[in-house]
């Protein structure tokens, strides 16, 4: 059994009102739930089954992975299957928002990934003040957009931004607004 994790000051309002609200109400096996383990994030993303997604040419090796860079600002939602964990969301503090990165493990795809999602935008919008959520989607993972669009999330923009094994693909940027989220099945099925 996995200890909980340990709660780290909090840095800026939107996590302090995040981490005050309970966890959402679990659906089937999958909840969402804040966390400040980022040794925890670090193990996770740096997995052979993730980190070869995750970073580009200019990305560190797995070992050379570090949260420090973002942790003071960061939300972590820590992404759970029955209680054992499978992936997480990290936002990081945008204008008017927060950015989304995704690292979800192969027990949490299809339906509980789409599940996770869901919460993880309610958890978002209910407990910050965030007007929208974006994320970048690079061409060279076609599964990040799909993820992205099943979410709710809208493509703004594309740019030639991303170097992966010296060829250059695009990122998708892609972004979620609140009053579209208010109106959306996304939101009705939350409690």
């Amino acid at each position: 059994m996995n200890a909980p994790a340990t709660l780290l000051p909090i840095q800026t309002p939107g996590q302090r009102a995040a981490l005050q609200a309970p966890p959402l109400t679990r659906r089937g096996l999958v909840a969402v739930e804040p966390s400040r383990n980022f040794i925890w994030l670090k193990r996770l993303v740096t997995t052979t089954e993730l980190y070869p997604f995750i970073g580009d040419d200019a990305s560190p090796p797995a070992d050379g992975f570090e949260t420090r860079g973002f942790e003071a600002d960061a939300l972590l939602l820590r992404v759970t299957l029955d209680g054992a964990p499978v992936g997480a969301f990290v936002f990081i503090p945008i204008a008017f928002g927060w950015e989304v990165h995704t690292a979800l493990t192969r027990h949490c795809r299809g339906a509980r990934a789409l599940e996770a999602g869901r919460q993880g935008i309610a958890f978002i919008f209910q407990h910050t003040e965030a007007r929208r959520i974006t994320s970048r989607c690079p061409e060279d993972n076609p599964a990040s957009l799909w993820y992205a669009l099943r979410c709710g999330f809208e493509i703004t923009s594309r740019q030639a931004d991303w170097v992966k094994a010296g060829r250059r693909y695009n990122s998708v940027y892609v972004e979620l607004n609140r009053s579209k989220w208010k109106g959306s099945r996304l939101c009705r099925s939350q409690p």
